[in-house]
């Protein structure tokens, strides 16, 4: 009888180790996300690949304002068809999306 409950006893440690070596071997991902802060820049100054792009995305539309981000992306206010638009754009001139 002895026997039986040191087997049962060395059993249920070496699952107890098994089970904490495998939550303490696993990697926890966390992501973080930095606001993105612009700062206005001449319209001159946009890339040739962004300016491209609105005239393909907004076809006689106009600029009014542009702006840099802290992530090297670009804010940009066009007004086409009689309304006004807030759009982004990396510098190889896709449009991406941003949270407001």
């Amino acid at each position: 009888m002895k026997k039986t409950i040191f087997l049962a006893a060395v059993a249920v440690s070496l699952l107890a180790t098994t089970t904490f070596e495998s939550v303490a071997n696993e990697k926890v991902m966390v992501e973080t996300t930095e606001e993105v802060t612009y700062s206005e820049i001449e319209v001159k100054d946009l890339p040739e690949a962004v300016v491209e792009s609105i005239k393909v995305d907004y076809a006689g539309g106009v600029i009014s304002k542009a702006y840099k981000g802290s992530d090297s992306s670009y804010k940009v206010e066009i007004n086409a068809n009689s309304t006004d638009h807030e759009v982004f754009y990396n510098k190889e001139g896709k449009k991406i999306e941003h949270a407001k």
